[in-house]
């Protein structure tokens, strides 16, 4: 009878609406999958910003399950409010992590003078160049702060709104540019990311990435996975100590200074989103909910990313 009730209870819960606010280099991959694989293939969006693009309103509207690097975009593009999950790193690492995907990948394809940069080698070179530095520099505050708004660039944007007639570069460019021209209030930005960060239904840190999946599967009444899929996982990564790149000796010191510059307003992010993330696990342990109603929990295995 407890197995029914349970598995009656979960079905119920599992068809809720979310959103994934995936921040690139955060095992968002790996958990969103987790996350979209127990909602139906028609309930899902799970796509780049320019296939997005591609779909009309009511298709995007029709789907329950969303997961993207498409920051706050998504919203203006909803008729309604919707839960929203978000997963934090710190932000060294994921620099490092996001340069070694550059490097082996050979991206960005569309400009070749910049991966020719990456494929040198060189941490000084990568992390000084104007155009590189700008893909960079407080990632994580500008997904969770910058105000977007997708519907003029949608192939058919509703009535009320003008199409741009200009396709949408990625979100890291659009930011980089504006950074070249003065356009980033770095004050504004940390603030509304801060304030997004309260907003959150749940938010999640890349290095406890147990209890992230296990707190976000329960908040949607999922299963939790055995082992999170292995998505876009650097090889390097796979060996690496959980003590991060930092401390594993292969950063030079000036680049990891560097870094650090690009990355001061991030840092301070990820320390509000650490203090939110331990309040979440603090509520969670409080909880009196009866165990039959919570969905069967393991310990997961997290992919090195």
């Amino acid at each position: 009878m407890r197995w029914q009730v349970r598995t009656a209870v979960g079905l119920f819960r599992r068809r809720q609406q979310f959103y994934f606010l995936h921040i690139p280099k955060t095992a968002g991959s790996s958990l969103g999958q987790a996350l979209l694989s127990q909602y139906r293939p028609g309930e899902v969006l799970n796509c780049s910003v320019e296939d997005l693009l591609q779909l009309d309103l009511p298709q995007i509207r029709s789907r329950r399950a969303y997961c993207g690097h498409w920051g706050t975009g998504l919203y203006s593009l909803l008729d309604r409010p919707i839960r929203t999950f978000s997963v934090l790193r710190d932000p060294f690492d994921r620099v490092v992590s996001a340069i070694r995907y550059s490097q082996r990948e050979g991206l960005p394809r569309e400009y070749p003078e910049i991966r020719e940069v990456f494929a040198r080698g060189d941490w000084n070179e990568i992390l000084h160049h104007s155009v590189i530095s700008g893909l960079l520099e407080n990632i994580q505050c500008l997904y969770l702060g910058a105000k977007i708004d997708l519907c003029p660039h949608l192939a058919s944007p509703p009535p009320s709104v003008t199409r741009s007639g200009e396709p949408l570069p990625s979100l890291e460019y659009q930011w980089a540019k504006q950074r070249r021209e003065g356009g980033l209030q770095w004050g504004e930005l940390a603030a509304e990311a801060k304030g997004r960060l309260d907003q959150l239904e749940a938010v999640g840190i890349f290095e406890q990435l147990t209890e992230t999946t296990r707190s976000f599967c329960e908040l949607l009444g999922l299963r939790v996975p055995r082992a999170l899929p292995e998505k876009r996982i650097s090889p390097e990564r796979r060996q690496a100590s959980h003590a991060g790149y930092r401390l594993s000796g292969e950063i030079p010191p000036d680049a990891a200074r560097r870094i650090d510059q690009l990355t001061t307003i991030d840092q301070e992010l990820y320390d509000y989103a650490r203090a939110r993330f331990a309040r979440q696990l603090a509520e969670r342990r409080r909880s009196y909910w009866p165990l039959w109603l919570t969905p069967f929990t393991r310990t997961v295995a997290a992919p090195g990313n």
